[in-house]
Order: C-alpha cells, then sequence, then structure tokens
C-alpha cells in the first residue's frame, strides 16, 4: 500500500507537469485521440458488413478490439518511459534516478504520460457492449476486470524486459519495441482465424492473445475458463523473470562515461 501511494504521488506530480503547458497536452490527448480512431474506423469499416468471421459477429470482434485497446491504452498512459528507456539510459538520467532512496523501476514507471485515446475507444466500446450484450454484467466485469489488470501486467513485464537488454545491447530496446508494437496488430483479431502456431505463439510465448481474444472467447463459451488460470501462471512467470533480468541489467551498469 505504502508503494502504491508513493506510486500515485508521483503520478500526480507528473500530470500537473504536463499540464503546466496545457494547449501542448491538450495537442498530444487529441492525436492520439483520433489515432486511435482511425484505427476503430479501419475495423468498424472492415468487419461491418461482414456478418460472420470463421463463427465471430461484427459485435464479438469490435469487443475484442476495444478490450485491446484499453489494456494497451492504460499501460502507456501509466507506463509510457518504458518507450524511451534507451534515451534514459545513455543520456544519464538513470544516474539520477539510482541515487535516490527509492525503488528505481517504481521512479521509471511514474515518469512520463503517453497513450489516453485509447482508454478512451476502448472503454466507450466495452460500455456500448454491456448495453446491448446479453451476458450478465456480473459475469462480464467478473472476467474482463481481473485478465484487463493481468493484460497491463504483462504489457509491463514484456516492455521492462525489453528495456533491460539495453544494459548488454545499447539501443536494442527502440527496435524490439517496434517489433512488439507490429505484433500487437494480432491482439486485434480472433487467434482462432489464424494457424495453430500463431495461437500457441501469442498464448504461451508472447501472450497478447489475452488482451482480448481469449476474454471473449470464455464469454461466449469459445475458449474453456481454465484459460483464466494459464493467464496468472504466464504473468506469475513474467514478473520473476523480469525482477531476475532486471537485477541482473542494474549489477551490470555502471554508470554513463564521459
Amino acid at each position: 500500500m505504502k508503494t502504491f501511494k508513493l506510486f500515485i504521488s508521483i503520478r500526480k506530480l507528473e500530470l500537473k507537469l504536463r499540464l503546466s503547458n496545457k494547449f501542448d497536452f491538450f495537442i498530444f490527448i487529441l492525436s492520439d485521440f483520433f489515432t486511435q480512431l482511425l484505427t476503430f474506423i479501419f475495423i468498424h469499416t472492415l468487419f461491418e458488413n461482414i456478418p460472420n468471421l470463421n463463427g465471430w459477429s461484427y459485435e464479438q470482434i469490435l469487443l475484442i478490439f476495444g478490450l485491446y485497446q484499453f489494456s494497451y491504452g492504460l499501460f502507456g498512459f501509466l507506463f509510457w518511459p518504458l518507450y524511451d528507456f534507451s534515451y534514459i539510459l545513455v543520456s544519464g538520467n538513470l544516474d539520477g534516478i539510482l541515487v535516490k532512496p527509492i525503488n528505481e523501476l517504481l521512479q521509471l514507471y511514474g515518469k512520463g504520460i503517453g497513450d489516453v485515446g485509447g482508454v478512451f475507444i476502448g472503454l466507450v466500446i466495452i460500455i456500448r457492449f454491456i448495453n446491448i450484450s446479453q451476458i450478465s454484467i456480473i459475469r462480464l466485469l467478473l472476467i474482463i476486470i481481473p485478465m484487463t489488470f493481468m493484460n497491463i501486467l504483462i504489457f509491463v513485464c514484456l516492455f521492462t524486459i525489453v528495456a533491460s537488454l539495453s544494459f548488454w545491447f545499447e539501443n536494442i530496446s527502440n527496435s524490439l519495441i517496434r517489433i512488439i508494437q507490429s505484433l500487437t496488430i494480432y491482439s486485434k483479431y480472433p487467434l482462432n482465424i489464424f494457424n495453430k502456431f500463431i495461437k500457441i505463439i501469442f498464448a504461451f510465448i508472447i501472450p497478447f492473445g489475452f488482451m482480448g481474444y481469449y476474454p471473449v472467447a470464455i464469454l461466449y463459451g469459445k475458449e474453456q475458463l481454465y484459460y483464466i488460470c494459464i493467464e496468472v501462471l504466464v504473468c506469475l512467470f513474467l514478473v520473476l523473470f523480469t525482477k531476475f533480468i532486471w537485477k541482473k541489467g542494474i549489477k551490470k551498469y555502471s554508470g554513463v562515461n564521459s
């Protein structure tokens, strides 16, 4: 609880800093919103006139997209600095973080504000689905809320692992982040429209399938409930591995040489 309160305090300070230039912050939010809106329009246009895609209706595909946008949007909003870790490392800003008597990851996670448009678009789609769906709201929330929390945790772990690699390989994180972002396109569509190899990869190796596909598939009985347990195990493994590789990287780091 103490750590959580500290994180909230850091986020409040960061938000005040960004709001010091309200026009710049407004333009940033507006541009991000329209970027996400264009993606939504593309999905809407592509599947609006397709009544069924391998057993998936337009509304179900839209919910997969909405859950992904909401999870990824919250991750981007709360943990944006992971995108810029290479710069933080080579600029010497990490040195300033390490000398403070606060956990370095907590400080790193608390800096910067990212994706806001994705949160809004995803939330609108989810609320719309709740209003038109015949699925019990309690069942819907019991599946969506814990899986969204774990989705954010998966993103945090994956991007922290990628950031940690910069301790050994200079500027590699930027390239790997672009690769990960390109792979997230699979998270916006039902995985069973792809071959089994793709489905296995995005369930156990790069677990992006949990961002949208598995929650919706479980809601509609297309996948078994035990996939929630699988996501818990995946999250546990990623948290332990992330902690291990970050600690190894920090021990290797010796500061920025002039």
